[in-house]
Formats: structure tokens, sequence, C-alpha cells
């Protein structure tokens, strides 16, 4: 009973956030995993797990496409490109809370974030 209404009460919360869809820039991608959702507090400067109420949840989708499900209705706009800063931010949150299987076209692109992921977890 509490897992159905922790999920009704998570699907509501996020049936009232805004939903805008993201294009990667010319060049770049988004790399997919086998868990590919996740946060990003920008008060904490903390990505999570966890969705809290001022963390936007990414959902990459394709290489191309991607969604952002914001706290609030501040945008008003429901599709946007992206820069490369923040693709890294969006490719090094899918390593980091990937299970086992990261995904993309490039063997490289996935080499270099997960090398990239290594010096994060190391340094801290």
């Amino acid at each position: 009973v509490y897992m159905l209404r922790r999920v009704n009460q998570i699907a509501r919360d996020i049936s009232l956030r805004e939903w805008i869809f993201i294009r990667s820039k010319k060049g770049y991608q988004f790399l997919l995993s086998d868990n590919p959702v996740f946060s990003y507090d920008s008060i904490k400067d903390k990505i999570t797990i966890e969705p809290s109420v001022n963390s936007n949840i990414y959902f990459p989708i394709t290489k191309d496409i991607g969604l952002i499900i914001k706290p609030n209705l501040s945008l008003n706009c429901h599709y946007m490109n992206t820069e490369k800063e923040y693709i890294k931010v969006l490719n090094l949150g899918t390593v980091q809370f990937s299970f086992n299987q990261i995904i993309s076209h490039s063997k490289e692109l996935i080499s270099y974030y997960i090398e990239k992921h290594k010096q994060i977890v190391k340094n801290n």
C-alpha cells in the first residue's frame, strides 16, 4: 500500500512540473543507460538519483533528444537547444547512475565519460 501511495505521489508531483524537450548541440550527443533518469539540484549543486523540490529531472531519450522536468513554470517554453557544457553534465549523470550498461554510437565517447567519472570519484 505504501509503495502505491508513493508512486501516486511521484506521478502527481511530476505531472505538475514543466516538461521541456532538449536537443543536443550539433557534434555532441547524449549517452543512454540502463538507468537513465536522475536529477540535478541547482541549490546544492549535486546530481542525485532522488529528485528534491528544487531539482530538475533529466531523462535522455535518444542520442539527440532529452527531457528535462523542471520544478516550476519558469521558462514558458517546451523545447530548447543545449550547450556542450550542459551536455557534459547530463552525460556524467548518466554514467554515474547507470547499473551495467551505457549506450552510445561512439565507443570513444563512452570511454571519455567513464574516465571522467573515475577522476571525479577519485578526487572526492
